[in-house]
């Protein structure tokens, strides 16, 4: 069982045998009884960006989509790319609006693929 401390929190996670060495880390898909927990659980992760252990080994947490989000956030990947190439932060948003962070510590959203490539285009030529 795992347990947040001073949450009452338990969730039954299933656990199998240690995958061979050298092998990927197995997923651990834990269903949620309460939506509450859930959001607790990611909350929590997202504050340890990153430094989330287990028993010495680190540890990352996902939400689950739908497949239609799935494939509506992955149309962003290249454009992404590209921004990370340029020095701005993007992230996804849920379902899949696309927020950057730009130099000037503005925030600028997209809710298409077509508006962040522009943004792209006009953010390659302002930097050359």
């Amino acid at each position: 069982m795992f347990c947040l401390r001073h949450q009452r929190l338990i969730v039954p996670i299933g656990f199998s045998s240690k995958p061979a060495a050298g092998a990927k880390p197995r997923a651990v898909i834990i269903r949620m009884h309460r939506y509450q927990q859930k959001e607790l659980i990611i909350r929590k992760a997202r504050a340890k960006r990153g430094k989330l252990m287990f028993q010495g080994s680190p540890i990352t947490i996902y939400e689950d989509c739908a497949p239609e989000v799935m494939v509506q956030r992955s149309k962003y990947r290249q454009v992404m790319t590209e921004l990370y190439n340029l020095g701005l932060r993007p992230s996804l948003l849920f379902p899949a609006r696309l927020s950057i962070r730009t130099r000037d510590g503005n925030r600028r959203l997209f809710s298409s693929v077509s508006e962040a490539e522009e943004y792209v285009a006009s953010a390659r030529t302002d930097s050359t």
